[in-house]
């Protein structure tokens, strides 16, 4: 059995001893040859009362496409296997992936117009999140809190924390920079040293804004005029920035998640710059969805300790609270923290507005 495996394991057997005990409850009843209905129904009575309430109605929704969450091809079958495991079933759900922002317009747009979009859960930043709901293109009730899921794996009543990002964070290639020759604060990187080293998503929502926080909107304004001055290697996403520094092509990356690489053994890190702050993404359900209780029900999958190790095995991503994930092995000696949603709330669109002119975005 590999460790990726036995985690998931472990995970489980923890569960068993909370809330979450319907993982047992389903082996058992395979163990005992029952029927797939059978088997069905005693995974459902196990379930808190909200989420059983839905497993009827979804079993006769059409697949449920989620947007955002890239699964890699050779890890997506033990994703699949640990979901239907969960349940007792099959669940009809399709990953989509793409790129966010551009999505995020299609999608509003759509659903504006009345129209079916193809789309039935949104994965995506607070940024695109904030931008959805008030384009009115996902549901702000509170759906996800209804589910009884922990507060610590919510980010609000109207959507589930699936990972805790790092685009706020910057990291690093160790095959070519050493610990003693790390940047120790953001203004760092104006140093000439990284002219043509660093590489980014071209993102003012990402690093940029996250850091302005504790940097301070002036002088952030100034570290991100001068880097538009260092010839950086600009990607489209996050996964091609950690492809660029894992060539070797970058020394250093910004607003990069690297766990997906880590798990495969690149030698990748990330620079410890403090405070250190991560960035949670979570789902949203997408106005007119014809599969809002398929929705749920992988939401609810992915915020329990079990669905967390099996996306944690399947791409390296997670929450940082389960001690034993990628992201908390990576990053809990450093105590990262969030930055406070009622600030992110309230600057978002005018400070993302400011850096994409700084940036050459329109």
């Amino acid at each position: 059995m590999t460790k990726a495996n036995q985690s998931i394991r472990d995970a489980a057997a923890v569960s068993r001893r909370t809330v979450l005990k319907q993982a047992g409850a389903a082996a058992g009843v395979a163990a005992l040859g029952l029927p797939a209905g059978q088997a069905g129904a005693q995974e459902k009575a196990k379930l808190p009362e909200p989420v059983a309430a839905l497993i009827d109605k979804a079993r006769s929704e059409p697949e449920a496409v989620i947007f955002g969450l890239s699964i890699p091809a050779d890890r997506s079958s033990q994703l699949r296997q640990a979901l239907d495991d969960f349940y007792g079933f099959p669940l009809k759900v399709q990953f989509l992936g793409g790129l966010g922002p551009q999505k995020a317009a299609e999608v509003a747009q759509l659903v504006s117009r009345g129209v079916p979009a193809k789309v039935d859960c949104f994965y995506a930043g607070e940024g695109s999140t904030i931008f959805l709901r008030k384009a009115g293109a996902v549901e702000t009730d509170n759906w996800a809190s209804a589910l009884g899921i922990p507060p610590e794996r919510l980010v609000d009543g109207a959507s589930v924390k699936v990972i805790d990002s790092s685009l706020p964070l910057m990291s690093y290639n160790k095959a070519l920079v050493k610990e003693d020759e790390l940047p120790k604060a953001w203004e760092d990187l104006l140093d000439p040293r990284w002219k043509g080293k660093i590489t980014a998503p071209r993102l003012p929502s990402a690093a940029f804004f996250y850091n302005t926080y504790s940097v301070g909107e002036e002088k952030m304004t100034r570290i991100l005029e001068g880097i538009m001055t260092q010839n950086v290697i600009w990607v489209p996403r996050t996964p091609d920035g950690a492809t660029r520094l894992l060539s070797g092509e970058a020394s250093l990356a910004l607003g990069v998640d690297i766990e997906s690489q880590v798990i495969r053994g690149a030698p990748l890190a990330y620079v410890p710059i403090s405070p250190m702050f991560l960035a949670p993404w979570q789902t949203n359900i997408v106005k007119g969805t014809r599969s809002p209780n398929l929705v749920k029900l992988f939401a609810y999958f992915i915020s329990t300790d079990i669905g967390q190790a099996a996306l944690d095995n399947a791409t390296g991503y997670s929450t940082i609270d389960r001690p034993d994930s990628t992201k908390a092995k990576l990053l809990a000696q450093y105590k990262p923290t969030y930055v406070p949603q009622e600030w992110i709330q309230q600057n978002y669109e005018r400070i993302v507005a400011k850096y994409s002119a700084i940036m050459g975005i329109r």
